[in-house]
């Protein structure tokens, strides 16, 4: 089974080609370095949910939502923690959660361009730039996943779009 790390490995793999990346390349290595930060979060999740087999991870993985890890990445960003959410997010966000969370919102962007909007180039800059936000987002991410404040991020992720106003 792939693990997120590879997403990343392969997104600066594509970055570093010499002579310079293609256009082609560019926008694989933006969509790819999101993909590495959304696997990251994803194989987070799976991770705190089950210590069962392999097949079992894949499952709960593949449960994670782009759209709503955005949602939940806007409201982390934004402190927008209004009830049922104040009660996972009692204090204010760290600075890691708060990368994480604006890393996310930008490489989603990034990526949809990247993937879909071929009227624009994706210059080395830019590329550059989105790959080593994925790398840092990720590294931050590892360095609070067994917090509460890290395993409610995870959860939000997957499950608020079933809360109610009321939780």
């Amino acid at each position: 089974m792939i693990k997120a790390h590879e997403f990343l490995d392969e997104a600066e793999r594509l970055a570093g080609t010499a002579p310079p990346p293609s256009e082609a390349a560019r926008r694989r290595a933006v969509s790819t370095a999101y993909y590495g930060l959304f696997h990251t979060l994803t194989e987070a999740g799976a991770a705190l949910l089950t210590c069962g087999p392999d097949a079992q991870r894949a499952q709960i993985s593949r449960s994670f939502n782009h759209a709503l890890l955005r949602t939940v990445s806007e409201r982390v960003w934004r402190e927008r923690f209004d009830p049922p959410w104040d009660r996972l997010f009692p204090a204010k966000p760290s600075d890691e959660i708060r990368l994480v969370a604006s890393t996310v919102i930008e490489l989603q962007a990034a990526r949809i361009a990247s993937d879909y909007d071929l009227s624009e180039t994706i210059s080395l800059e830019f590329m550059s730039g989105r790959v080593l936000s994925a790398r840092r987002a990720a590294l931050a991410f590892a360095a609070i996943a067994g917090t509460d404040e890290a395993r409610a991020f995870l959860l939000a992720a997957l499950l608020s779009d079933r809360w109610g106003r009321r939780g």
